[in-house]
């Protein structure tokens, strides 16, 4: 794939749904000795179960040599890397990967599992981000009338394969409609309870990675 346009990963990370990770000591010092490096406590707060929309203890760790953030609670865990390359997502996996080695999770089952890739790009070819979505999205020309003024759009997109389930969110960084740079997230949902190695991890985030990168290419080629 030769993929040309300017763009910049914001931030990339696994998110697993029933698994409350490294809530022991002893986990936690097992997990550190395990990637090698040091890992420190964050802080802890308050987090919000996007199902049941009831509050809940999270704890952060963060793993400064390799920008890493753990943010673990009782139903949700999430590893993140911000800026990463594709290289990067390797070391990402190890580390998510560890940290469910390194826990013993008892009667906790994997509910479900997703990854998610957030990315800016400079599409280059229009002043307004609004106006350049809007052209590769909608019909405009047909939901005009009225005596409106068309401004521009944005958009998100939900694509269903099998047990995995794609939603690409689109739409000016900022959300300013001045702006011409796009920010784009996508998130690829997993209904599956088995995660059993870190290459699997790995290949995940890379199959994330690739997807979006092609979706942004094959978006630009639509034309205005």
């Amino acid at each position: 794939m030769v993929f040309t346009m300017p763009t910049e990963v914001v931030k990339a990370n696994l998110v697993l749904v029933g698994f409350n990770l490294l809530s022991a000591p002893d986990e936690f010092q097992s997990f550190r000795r395990a990637i090698g490096t040091d890992v420190q406590m964050a802080g802890a707060g308050i987090a919000t179960n996007i199902q049941s929309g009831i509050s809940e203890p999270q704890r952060s760790l963060a793993v400064n040599k390799d920008r890493i953030a753990l943010e673990l609670s009782s139903s949700r865990s999430m590893i993140s890397r911000d800026y990463p390359s594709r290289e990067d997502l390797g070391r990402l996996a190890e580390v998510a990967w560890q940290a469910i080695a390194n826990t013993s999770l008892g009667d906790q089952r994997l509910q479900a599992f997703g990854f998610n890739v957030e990315m800016v790009f400079d599409q280059g070819a229009e002043a307004s981000a609004f106006g350049y979505l809007s052209r590769r999205l909608f019909a405009v020309e047909s939901l005009g009338g009225r005596g409106w003024q068309f401004v521009g759009g944005a958009g998100r997109l939900i694509f269903d394969e099998s047990e995995r389930r794609w939603t690409i969110q689109l739409e000016p960084r900022f959300n300013d409609e001045n702006e011409s740079r796009v920010f784009l997230s996508a998130n690829l949902h997993v209904a599956s309870r088995n995660l059993s190695k870190k290459s699997e991890i790995e290949d995940y985030l890379k199959e994330i990675w690739d997807e979006v990168h092609d979706f942004v290419q094959r978006l630009d080629e639509r034309g205005p």
